[in-house]
């Protein structure tokens, strides 16, 4: 039994750049979020309520987007499949 195991080395890069890409999204999110949450609480304790509403407002409107492109998506993929 004569087996060679043998690896394309050009995929190496592709893969570390795509993980390297998700993993800088994620770790942003991450900071971002824990940013976003600290000033809601100090705006919340300093009484800044016109702050806390736009932070409010904001994370609904980013929330209801996302919905959206999800829903506008599947229904493409949904469209493309019967039609």
């Amino acid at each position: 039994m004569n087996f060679r195991w043998s690896f394309d080395w050009k995929l190496i890069p592709k893969y570390l750049v795509i993980l390297a890409k998700l993993l800088l999204k994620k770790i942003f999110l991450v900071i971002f979020w824990i940013f976003y949450i600290v000033l809601f609480i100090l705006a919340w304790i300093a009484q800044h309520w016109s702050i806390v509403i736009f932070q409010i407002t904001s994370v609904v409107i980013f929330y209801l987007v996302k919905y959206l492109k999800a829903k506008t998506k599947e229904l493409k993929k949904d469209k493309g499949e019967t039609g």
